[in-house]
């Protein structure tokens, strides 16, 4: 956990670096850097593809990449093309996320709790299906935090998306298109 605070410091540190944002600056000061950090990603689409996709797993907030994704893409490709590119990177980091929880997180998870009285619970069919729209539909719980916990469960991959994607396809192009429209 420690090296993955550290990793997200570093990479938080790295980016304001690259757009010259002093993180103690006034607030002129900063909305210069912001509007610099806007004109480095326009310029680098793909950084701001790749956070999207691994930053929300390693438990930064998807809210703030996806409304940068809408001033962005947006600015650059026009708001359906940004939405489709905030959905896909969506997906790829539920993919991802799911099955990293659902094989080597499960058994390092697994193995920790053995040494406990705890176990991975185990769902039915049934409770996969309620558990997945539950985690999806209710507000404030972490994209990371879902994503984990229903590949834990052990849930069909197809299943998982089929709930998943829908939910978090509209949340990821709702915010896309208050980003863009925000910054006009």
């Amino acid at each position: 956990l420690a090296v993955l605070a550290g990793g997200l410091v570093a990479g938080l540190m790295l980016v304001f670096f690259a757009a010259g944002i002093d993180p103690a600056a006034s607030v002129s000061d900063l909305t210069a850097g912001l509007t610099r950090l806007l004109e480095v990603l326009e310029a680098n689409p793909l950084w701001l593809f790749a956070a999207l996709v691994i930053l929300p797993g390693l438990a930064f907030p998807a809210s703030p990449l996806l409304v940068l994704a809408g001033v962005t893409f947006g600015n650059r490709h026009g708001l359906p093309v940004a939405s489709l590119m905030a959905a896909l990177a969506i997906v790829l980091n539920m993919s991802w996320t799911y099955w990293l929880a659902a094989t080597y997180g499960r058994h390092g998870i697994e193995a920790l709790l053995a040494r406990t009285r705890f176990n991975v619970p185990s769902f039915t069919a049934k409770d996969h299906l309620h558990w997945a729209i539950v985690l999806r539909v209710t507000p404030g719980i972490p994209l990371a935090v879902q994503n984990y916990v229903l590949g834990l469960s052990r849930m069909p991959f197809g299943v998982y998306l089929a709930v998943s994607l829908p939910v978090q396809c509209a949340y990821a192009v709702g915010l896309v298109i208050s980003g863009g429209a925000l910054f006009e």
